[in-house]
């Protein structure tokens, strides 16, 4: 298997992209790049790594993000992986459009099916890049 990397400066920092066919497949920040080829390894066994100038379009998408453009994101494909409910929640996510935020409060139904709320219910921790500001971390509640 061949997996597509390319390393953008932007202006949060140095970025990472791996693709793998037409599909974003991994996106990590700083300098380190075994911890991101250790966690692709983890997911898709040995690969062989090729540089590539913009795999998937990714990096003429995040240019045009971080010169204004949020909707250029939204035209990128990623395969996220995970388990199906993992991937329903990031396809939910992905719905929000840049510089709003949404909410699984008690009034809003569940993405999926088998949707469980913890102690924290009625909140959720949106990625940046869904809110329209550089991304600082991923996290979802």
């Amino acid at each position: 298997m061949i997996l597509h990397k390319a390393v953008v400066k932007s202006p949060v920092g140095r970025l990472i992209l791996v693709a793998k066919d037409d599909a974003v497949v991994g996106l990590a920040f700083g300098e380190d790049d075994h911890n991101a080829r250790r966690w692709l390894e983890r997911r898709f066994g040995q690969f062989e790594m090729k540089a590539h100038r913009d795999p998937a379009g990714a990096v003429s998408a995040l240019r045009a993000y971080f010169k204004g453009d949020l909707a250029a994101i939204d035209r990128v494909k990623v395969d996220t992986g995970g388990t199906e409910f993992q991937r329903a929640v990031w396809s939910e996510l992905r719905r929000i459009p840049a510089g709003s935020t949404d909410t699984a409060g008690p009034s809003s139904p569940p993405p999926t099916s088998g949707w469980s709320r913890g102690p924290h219910s009625g909140t959720t921790t949106i990625p940046a890049s869904r809110t329209g500001h550089p991304p600082r971390s991923r996290r979802a509640v």
